[in-house]
């Protein structure tokens, strides 16, 4: 969980007694609290299959994508279009992912359905004309809600001394259908997803599936229209990340049978802040035997 300012700042000296804890409504006794901070286990996820301009330009950002990790967290590196790729997988060594990013593929300008490829016949008005009828394309088939799926069963295998975090970049378009077991999934775990959309008017008017993330897991989306942007992005998402405060309780409601999704509410007494934390949890089903 993260508590912004305002202007979008973390903060990160506030004390036990500052907050408050709410489950489905009902307030709860906070019995441990920690805000130190620990190293990261983080899949990056790039959408392979996203429109080339945005494509180069986060290619760009990619050494402040390396210096944003510190020597201690483990990064493994994963790529989608129509299927999931892994780059590189989980690693302390730099230079190991760093590689991989280079090596990795995006950006392949996929065409409209039915858009004209180029072609070496004569055209008017920019149709071929003569010749072989134009070929045509189809937007490279995606699933993005698999490849989230597919990259949290590998972070969750990371070691218990980690924060374990996806950071996905994408444009956001041609995103798939939803799977309705990825909220069940993250609710589950404590692995956290942050996204980061590219095309600032898909985001900006509201069709991006990439916020359907963040309120499961606790992470958040952020949209980076332009380089500049992006390149502090990283450093920010990998330091919101790596600092969280830790709130535990015990639940004043015992779990049942089936798990029931139970709402989560923390609210902080200083005024003007913003917290980021996941809205809720499904806990672990009761078993029914003596």
């Amino acid at each position: 969980m993260s508590v912004k300012d305002p202007q979008g700042g973390l903060v990160n000296d506030l004390e036990p007694a500052e907050f408050r804890l709410l489950e489905d409504g009902v307030e709860q006794t906070i019995t441990g609290f920690s805000a130190e901070p620990v190293p990261l286990a983080a899949a990056v996820l790039i959408d392979a299959a996203m429109r080339r301009p945005a494509a180069q330009r986060m290619r760009r950002t990619f050494p402040s994508l390396v210096e944003a990790f510190g020597e201690f967290d483990e990064v493994g590196v994963f790529s989608f279009d129509s299927k999931f790729r892994q780059a590189a997988g989980f690693t302390t060594e730099r230079e190991a992912w760093r590689a991989a990013l280079g090596r990795l593929e995006a950006g392949a300008d996929y065409t409209q359905t039915g858009e004209p490829l180029a072609s070496g016949a004569p055209r008017i008005n920019g149709w071929p004309v003569g010749g072989a009828p134009p070929r045509t394309a189809r937007p490279a088939p995606r699933n993005m809600d698999d490849a989230v799926l597919a990259a949290h069963r590998l972070v969750l295998s990371r070691g218990q001394d980690r924060r374990k975090i996806i950071l996905l970049i994408s444009d956001g378009s041609h995103a798939g259908a939803a799977n309705p077991q990825l909220p069940a999934n993250l609710r589950h775990s404590n692995v956290i997803v942050y996204s980061i959309g590219l095309d600032d008017a898909r985001l900006s008017g509201g069709s991006t599936p990439l916020g359907r993330y963040g309120p499961p897991s606790g992470g958040e989306l952020f949209a980076a229209a332009k380089e500049s942007t992006l390149e502090h992005l990283w450093a920010r998402i990998t330091e919101q990340a790596r600092y969280q405060y830790v709130l535990t309780y015990t639940p004043q409601r015992p779990s049942s049978v089936a798990p029931v999704f139970r709402s989560l509410e923390v609210r902080v007494r200083r005024p003007g802040l913003r917290v980021v934390a996941r809205d809720g949890y499904l806990p672990e089903a009761r078993s029914t035997r003596p």
